[in-house]
């Protein structure tokens, strides 16, 4: 028989497992590793990964890249609980010294708007406990107290910050009244301790104000709230005090025969604000102050807040900036006249004095006095202005996953439920007021889940929810499942038969949602899910398995999958199976070519470490942050960038060539492969005539951009090859490339 050429020109499909050359299609290689997929008609180098001098300071078991204050990446370091950022453009990192507490473990960094929230829970329950805010205060809340920089916050909005109070502070804050005393010494604050947020009553009423038309009605009670404003746009629940009602002999308030009947024009209202070190936060702007009524009076005071109800839903009255320089023309010191004063904050010098109107006594620290006369003005309801119902005493939640989408920040595997739900909330998927990421409706904005949540994430306008093993589809605006499928979801890192873990295989991309469970990955194309991964559920290369399947389900849960935008493709960081390996590899996919290949990386830490989280920044560059042992646990030592350094070697693996026989037998002359890269540079070229045999490692002779080998007409059914293209002796001689290759042969005639 004449001597044949075989011709094959790349590997545009990328690796296929380890199959016979019959079941690979066309355009596969068994195994290609490193292969830069940009480059569909030749197999050219990817780049090794690169840190930049001060990259590796940043140290993040969980880092987040944002386009806020500069191009900047967020990590937060397990070992001494620190969050900092570095910026790629200036290579510099910076420590705002931002502690988080200790006993809880950070579950991700989410960037909304321009603040970070950081949702904490327990290491070894696995709980939501508390999550947190950070964010750039520099808007001069308490003049000169106000720091310029990066602050970390507690993420709710407080009415209130003072440990001592477990719930709204009633008790803590109330008023006694006396009978049959004057009128304008009727009023002693009974606290002894500091007076957080508190609206005093009316204790400098002005009683030449009476008018028949006036505003405040005879034989009416009103009740006046406050609410905190944080970060100058999201609401704390309302701290709620009543204190006045205008009445003709009412004990307790007016004395008796002062024969009173007139309505009154405008009142008095007095708000004590400590703004001490554990008072408020410095993410409050300013407060809200609101109004509501209800026909009748108040006997007497209920310590335990359980008289005389609101007829009304609390309507908004003023708003008062925590700022030096501030002005309102309704501002008052302590008489009664409305003068306009420069700011609304008056420190109060008479501390534990005593007069003929007022008594208190505050402890130590700094307070301010805010006096503001109400002449009746009322805009839109409380429930109106924050989306949140104006009983509700709390309005947030604990949480470890969260989302934002459509103007929400949804949130999941949540604690702390109130007990209108019974306090089981795990299951349960709350969305915040619109637009406000911290304030949350938990009596009404919230959808049961079938099963816990591993993940939530948010794509062309929906919100998908991923257990273990479902696909759920929501709709955020409505909030209710517009699908639902089972079979498949996303694995959680520590997930077991009791606790949802948080799953680091899924990523929201241009070309859809792409996620994994143990069995296999998919893709989500907003009509269809598909199954993606059979290419390369199995694998070994140099006796280890690297397969999808070939990772134990403790590392396939603890894989991380990013997308990364520059190569358009999703990358999903893994190890293997095999226990003596160390090497952290990666599977990379390109959605346009449906293209699989396979990543290792060299280098320290690469060779032993694992990669602990993933992001592109501001520029779409890929970063990530690898810790320096083989132990999951083992903390983050340095933040690389990806294919940003020289060029791997890549390494092929073509399929079994049987030639369209696997039982005849084949003469085989000579390989040659051809480079597109600078003349003289040889590929490496190995070749084995079994299968599972030991491949042979000729010499190679290179004539310009050819590297060929000489197989001196081995013997053999099959034929396959493992050719390496090197990277380049330096980054600007150009790459080197495996552009196709040629085999000569010839099949034998056997004689019978």
């Amino acid at each position: 028989m004449p001597k044949q050429l075989l011709y094959v020109n790349g590997f545009p499909k990328g690796s296929y497992g380890n199959a016979s050359a019959n079941d690979i299609p066309e355009g596969y290689g068994v195994y290609i590793e490193n292969a830069d997929p940009k480059y569909a008609d030749r197999l050219v180098p990817t780049r090794k990964s690169a840190a930049k001098a001060n990259a590796a300071t940043l140290d993040g078991e969980v880092i987040q890249a944002t386009n806020f204050d500069g191009n900047t990446i967020w990590g937060w370091k397990e070992s001494d609980r620190k969050l900092k950022y570095y910026n790629p453009d200036t290579d510099a990192t910076t420590d705002p010294s931002l502690v988080t507490p200790s006993g809880s473990t950070l579950a991700s960094i989410n960037r909304i708007n321009r603040e970070l929230y950081l949702p904490l829970y327990d290491t070894s329950s696995k709980l939501a406990t508390e999550a947190y805010w950070a964010g750039l205060i520099a808007s001069g809340q308490f003049g000169a107290a106000a720091p310029a920089s990066y602050v970390l916050e507690p993420a709710k909005c407080n009415p209130y910050y003072y440990a001592g109070f477990s719930r709204f502070p009633y008790a803590a804050c109330y008023f006694n009244y006396d009978a049959g005393t004057p009128a304008n010494s009727r009023v002693s604050n009974s606290t002894t301790s500091d007076v957080f947020g508190c609206i005093t009553p009316p204790d400098d009423l002005d009683f030449s104000n009476a008018t028949e038309d006036g505003f405040f009605q005879a034989q009416t009670t009103y009740y006046w709230a406050i609410s905190f404003v944080y970060d100058g746009y999201q609401e704390s629940p309302l701290l709620k005090y009543a204190y006045m009602n205008n009445v003709v002999n009412a004990p307790y308030w007016f004395s008796a025969g002062s024969g009173r009947t007139s309505n009154f024009s405008s009142v008095l209202v007095r708000m004590h604000i400590n703004i001490g070190a554990s008072a408020l936060s410095k993410r409050i702007t300013g407060i809200n102050l609101y109004r509501a009524q209800a026909p009748g009076i108040i006997a007497r005071w209920d310590v335990n807040y359980r008289g005389l109800q609101p007829a009304t839903q609390y309507r908004f009255v003023q708003s008062f900036s925590i700022r030096t320089g501030y002005m309102s023309p309704q501002i008052v010191q302590s008489g009664g006249s409305a003068t306009a004063q420069t700011s609304i904050l008056f420190p109060i010098n008479d501390l534990g004095a005593s007069t003929s109107t007022h008594s208190y006594t505050l402890n130590s620290g700094t307070a301010y006095r805010i006096d503001f006369v109400d002449t009746g003005f009322e805009g839109a309801s409380y429930e109106e202005n924050t989306g949140v119902f104006d009983t509700l005493e709390q309005n947030w939640i604990n949480y470890r996953l969260s989302t934002f989408a459509n103007g929400y920040h949804f949130v999941a595997q949540c604690a702390g439920a109130p007990a209108l739900l019974g306090g089981e909330s795990k299951n349960f998927l709350f969305r915040s007021a619109p637009n406000a990421p911290a304030v949350f409706n938990i009596a009404k904005d919230f959808l049961k889940l079938p099963d816990t949540p591993t993940a939530i994430l948010a794509w062309n306008g929906r919100l998908f929810v991923f257990t273990e093993t479902r696909f759920i589809r929501i709709n955020p605006e409505a909030m209710f499942i517009e699908e639902e499928l089972l079979g498949f979801g996303a694995a959680g890192e520590g997930s077991s038969s009791t606790v949802a873990g948080i799953s680091r295989l899924v990523a929201a991309t241009p070309y859809g949602i792409f996620f994994a469970d143990l069995n296999n990955i998919y893709r989500y194309d907003g009509q269809r899910i598909l199954t993606i991964g059979d290419p390369i559920l199995r694998q070994s290369y140099d006796a280890l398995d690297i397969g999808w399947l070939g990772s134990n389900p403790t590392r396939r849960r603890q894989s991380k999958m990013v997308f990364d935008p520059t190569s358009q493709r999703v990358i999903i960081f893994l190890k293997s199976h095999s226990g003596a390996d160390t090497q952290q590899y990666y599977l990379s996919y390109d959605p346009v070519r449906d293209r699989w290949d396979y990543g290792k990386p060299s280098g320290s830490p690469w060779t032993v470490g694992w990669v602990k989280d993933a992001d592109f920044d501001a520029n779409g560059n890929l970063w990530v942050s690898l810790s320096g042992s083989d132990t999951w646990s083992s903390d983050a030592d340095v933040l690389h960038q990806m294919f940003a350094g020289n060029d791997e070697a890549v390494t092929v693996i073509t399929p079994a060539y049987d030639f369209g026989s696997l039982k005849q037998q084949k003469w085989f002359y000579d390989v040659v492969c051809k480079n597109a890269g600078p003349a003289g540079t040889a590929l490496d070229i190995d070749y084995r005539v079994e299968e599972n045999g030991a491949y042979t490692s000729p010499s190679v002779t290179t004539s310009g951009v050819l590297s060929s080998v000489d197989l001196n007409k081995t013997s053999g059914r099959v034929l396959q090859l493992k050719i390496v293209v090197p990277e380049a002796a330096s980054p600007g001689q150009g790459r080197n490339s495996l552009d196709d290759f040629t085999i000569q042969f010839r099949k034998r005639i056997t004689q019978e």
